[in-house]
């Protein structure tokens, strides 16, 4: 997911939601800039500090950002732009910081790493960073002790019949690549293709990391079947 993140004394800057921890309510976002690869840890900050990238407050928070970093910020929503129209047309399936990686990106890419735009980016040291929010934290905080979820725990269960049913079995494959090859309609993908704002942060059914993981290495196959992966 994309967001806006309020660091230090800059503007709200797009950034790259890497990982999110729901036990301490906290993410790792990266800044987007010119510079990024996916070995970048990015820095842990509160949930609360950020911001959805389409948010109602976006004109605002842009326009404040361009009045500092005007042809940077411009990039930015370019580059974004040319990777969420990569993953309507289909020319495109990964992650963000896999897209920024790819030759698919280049030609947004090379108007900064060729100086064709001269483009000046926040300062970013993420060391600092993550030195000056554990400061304002006060420190390391203290883990609570949590007790086991046997709710959750139950429902993973549950849902590892699902993905079972998914992978080993194969059980929906026909169906997927009948919607990859345009053969069905799927009225999951009008939506998500007909959306506002690319809302690209799915709420996904299975809470168990694994499991998605499993299911997403699975579904990336079953794409690549298709002659577009």
């Amino acid at each position: 997911m994309m967001v806006w993140f309020k660091f230090q004394n800059h503007p709200f800057w797009p950034a790259l939601v890497k990982s999110v921890s729901q036990a301490e309510q906290t993410a790792r976002v990266l800044l987007i800039e010119a510079n990024m690869h996916a070995e970048m840890s990015g820095i842990r900050v509160p949930l609360r500090r950020l911001k959805p990238l389409e948010c109602k407050e976006k004109e605002t928070l842009m326009k404040r950002a361009r009045k500092v970093y005007e042809q940077s910020v411009n990039w930015c929503f370019s580059l974004i732009s040319h990777y969420r129209e990569g993953l309507s047309f289909w020319s495109f399936a990964g992650s963000f910081l896999d897209y920024y990686a790819a030759d698919v990106s280049y030609p947004v890419r090379k108007a900064i790493q060729d100086g064709d735009l001269e483009a000046d980016f926040p300062k970013v040291n993420y060391a600092d960073l993550e030195d000056s929010e554990e400061t304002s934290m006060g420190g390391k905080r203290p883990r609570k002790k949590i007790l086991p979820d046997r709710m959750r725990a139950a429902r993973d269960r549950a849902n590892q019949r699902l993905v079972d049913f998914i992978v080993k079995k194969e059980g929906a494959d026909h169906h997927l690549l009948d919607i990859f090859k345009g053969k069905k309609q799927s009225r999951w993908l009008t939506l998500f293709l007909n959306s506002n704002g690319y809302n690209l942060c799915v709420e996904t059914y299975l809470e168990d990391e694994d499991q998605l993981d499993v299911v997403v290495g699975h579904l990336q196959e079953i794409y690549k079947q298709t002659g577009r992966g």
